[in-house]
């Protein structure tokens, strides 16, 4: 009957709270990056230019790809196998390899930003030479849109180390002063004001993501306990 009907009867079945909050959560960890160009286009509608907002999002998307794809499955691999041992490892152990993974994350985070700030020297340096009256423009929402990535990427550590909490807040407070600033404002323009309330969120962002890799072998060990 299951196979008549389409449906496998052993697939585990998600309640529907549970997907739709897993949605949300998502939408504002992605939204970080992302929401910033609805807005936009909910406020202005067709009245900004489409082509150099979409060319100057290049650095951040770069970045962020760069992140995921080259350094992000090395640094899984560690935490995995960090997870794994911390059953079986002793202390003194535990620490020298969470010394390790920090290294590595630091370095992974520290890369992708200096992509995205080659990414806008090129962006920019290449708008020099085309229309210099619009490189002001392209730096501002060049130098936002890198900051909503180092935003989201610092974001997504803070989670993977168990505090979705603390992640969810520093997005969530990001989309809520885009929606407001990029509404009202409905022009590009508003990129300068959002790039400095990021610089602030990233700052603290960083502060965060300090301190709770501080010790990734009390944290994951905490987590696991907590979920018990």
């Amino acid at each position: 009957m299951g196979a008549l009907s389409g449906k496998d009867p052993a697939a585990p079945r998600v309640a529907t709270g549970i997907l739709v909050q897993d949605m949300l959560r998502g939408a504002i960890l992605g939204g970080v990056l992302w929401s910033d160009k609805f807005f936009l286009f909910l406020g202005a509608g067709r009245d900004f230019d489409v082509a150099l907002v979409y060319l100057c999002l290049q650095p951040a998307v770069v970045a962020y790809c760069y992140y995921f794809a080259v350094t992000a499955p090395r640094v899984n691999t560690e935490i995995a196998l960090f997870q794994t041992v911390l059953k079986r490892e002793g202390m003194a152990s535990l620490r020298e390899r969470g010394r390790t993974l920090r290294r590595l994350l630091d370095a992974s985070l520290i890369r992708a930003c200096i992509v995205g700030a080659a990414g806008v020297i090129v962006v920019v340096c290449s708008m020099a030479l085309m229309s210099t009256e619009q490189v002001p423009l392209v730096l501002e929402v060049c130098l936002s849109s890198t900051l909503f990535t180092v935003l989201t990427l610092l974001s997504y550590e803070i989670d993977h180390i168990g505090d979705s909490t603390t992640a969810l807040l520093l997005s969530g407070i990001h989309v809520a002063i885009a929606a407001a600033v990029l509404l009202k404002v409905a022009d590009a323009a508003a990129y300068l004001p959002l790039a400095g309330v990021d610089l602030l969120l990233c700052a603290l962002g960083l502060l965060l993501y300090r301190k709770r890799w501080a010790a990734p072998e009390y944290s994951f060990f905490w987590g696991k306990a907590m979920s018990w």
